[in-house]
């Protein structure tokens, strides 16, 4: 455990690390999330809620830790753009493509470094479904800013995390984090970000984790 501890003070060397075990999981297919319905059927929730409030209109999607791309599954053909963004390329990227009515790009990258530029603006739907609990605790608030700076004014950002411990000291055997959020962190950290909390709800990964999926909105007059 001495080696995994401080491999974990050196955010750029935990970059990598989760780098190589993502790459490893797609090239397994060891990477259960990616069919994972609960994560599709938060996509269909958040999708179908910035629907409600406009009417008519078909929302820019941006989706962080994108693994397959699955959330296309959920709103294609109801979306104007979607990106999605992945420490690594995932095989499944280039029919998904092919197979989407809609404007649909895929790149790699990572999200902590991002900017609006980069993104091409901003987004009416942001997604981030079970990536920002691998992420290093020192970039948790950076993620948050950054998501609330690539929604657009009255988008919807929605985040499943891990709702329960997964194992001692809560780190896979590849490495990366398995971090838990109470309520109470979930709240307080979309609040430092800017954002309103719409909702939250429970949910059950397909590995039988207990998770939380929250929705929260960027006020329409910017961020708070």
């Amino acid at each position: 455990m001495k080696r995994r501890r401080a491999y974990h003070e050196e955010q750029s060397a935990y970059l990598e690390m989760m780098r190589q075990a993502f790459a490893g999981h797609y090239a397994a297919g060891t990477d259960v999330w990616s069919q994972d319905d609960s994560l599709l059927k938060a996509a269909r929730i958040a999708h179908a809620l910035w629907c409600d409030h406009n009417e008519g209109q078909r929302p820019n999607a941006l989706d962080i830790g994108c693994g397959n791309g699955r959330a296309l599954r959920a709103f294609d053909p109801q979306i104007e753009r979607y990106l999605g963004v992945d420490l690594c390329e995932h095989p499944e990227w280039a029919g998904m493509q092919a197979g989407s009515s809609g404007a649909v790009e895929f790149v790699i990258g990572d999200f902590v470094k991002w900017s609006a530029d980069q993104a091409g603006g901003q987004f009416d739907l942001v997604l981030d479904h079970g990536c920002f609990h691998h992420q290093h605790p020192s970039d948790h608030a950076t993620c948050l800013q950054g998501v609330a700076k690539l929604l657009a004014p009255g988008g919807i950002f929605s985040l499943v995390v891990w709702a329960e411990s997964w194992k001692e000291e809560n780190i896979g055997e590849d490495g990366r984090f398995h971090l838990p959020f109470t309520l109470e962190q979930i709240e307080s950290m979309i609040e430092q970000a800017g954002l309103s909390l719409l909702q939250v709800e429970e949910v059950r990964a397909k590995v039988g984790t207990n998770q939380y999926h929250a929705i929260a909105c960027k006020p329409k007059g910017g961020v708070k």
